[in-house]
C-alpha cells in the first residue's frame, strides 16, 4: 500500500470528496513520480496526509473557538444595527430628541398665539396656566413603558 501510486483524481474519487481540497491537501508532499504531466502520490502517505489534515481541521482550539464567538457576537451586533438602520429609513421609529424638539416647537407657537391674539390678559394666564398643568391621558402604550 506503501509503494501504490494514486492520482489526485483517483484519491478524491476513493475518499468521495472534492479534487481541488484533496490537490490542496496534498500540495505540500513530495510525489513518487510524475507520468505524463499527472503526478503519482504514494497511496499510504497521501492517506495519511489527508486524515491528518481532516483531524487538524476538526480539532478546535480555545483560541479558535473564542475567536468564532466573538465574530458571532460582532455579527449579531451588526444585525441588530442595521435592523435598526433599517426601520429608520422606513420612518417607523423617531428618536425621543426628535419628538421632544418636534413638540416643544409645537407649544411656542401656541404660546405665540394665545399671547398675540385679542383675549384679555385674564383669559389668555388661564389659558397658559391649564397648559402648564395638562396631564396627558394615559394610552397603551404610555402604561407599557412604565
Amino acid at each position: 500500500m506503501e509503494n501504490e501510486a494514486i492520482t489526485i483524481n483517483a484519491l478524491a474519487d476513493l475518499l468521495g470528496t472534492d479534487r481541488r481540497r484533496v490537490k490542496k491537501t496534498l500540495a505540500s508532499l513530495t510525489p513518487l513520480k510524475t507520468k505524463a504531466g499527472v503526478k503519482l502520490f504514494g497511496l499510504g502517505p497521501a492517506l495519511r496526509r489527508v486524515f491528518e489534515d481532516a483531524d487538524s481541521k476538526r480539532a478546535d482550539s480555545p483560541a479558535k473557538h473564542q475567536e468564532r464567538r466573538e465574530r458571532l457576537r460582532l455579527l449579531k451586533a451588526r444585525s441588530e444595527l442595521a435592523a435598526i438602520e433599517l426601520e429608520k429609513a422606513k420612518s417607523s421609529t423617531i428618536s425621543v430628541d426628535e419628538v421632544v424638539l418636534l413638540w416643544s416647537n409645537v407649544a411656542m407657537a401656541i404660546r405665540r398665539i394665545i399671547l398675540t391674539s385679542a383675549l384679555s390678559d385674564e383669559e389668555k394666564d388661564k389659558i397658559l396656566h391649564e397648559l402648564e398643568t395638562f396631564e396627558p391621558a394615559q394610552g397603551p402604550q404610555t402604561e407599557a413603558r412604565k
